[in-house]
């Protein structure tokens, strides 16, 4: 089980639990948004990798940020 999650890792759990195809660019942006909370609590982060357990806490926001990405077909 990784701890961290990177781009790559992010763009397959999209895809996976999503059904929708992201780029790295908006792999990165999730990452950033999920730290920069994380950072507000005083909480060390890694750039360009968030924390499994925190992404996985955080799937509501990461669906609103997944509005207007289309499905893959």
């Amino acid at each position: 089980m990784k701890h961290f999650l990177k781009v790559k890792d992010i763009k397959e759990i999209i895809l996976k639990e999503y059904g929708k195809s992201i780029s790295s660019s908006k792999a990165y942006e999730i990452i950033r948004i999920l730290n920069l909370e994380l950072e507000e609590k005083n909480i060390l982060t890694i750039r360009g990798a968030v924390s499994e357990k925190y992404f996985n806490a955080r799937k509501k926001i990461i669906a609103q940020l997944l509005k207007g990405v289309k499905k893959n077909e």
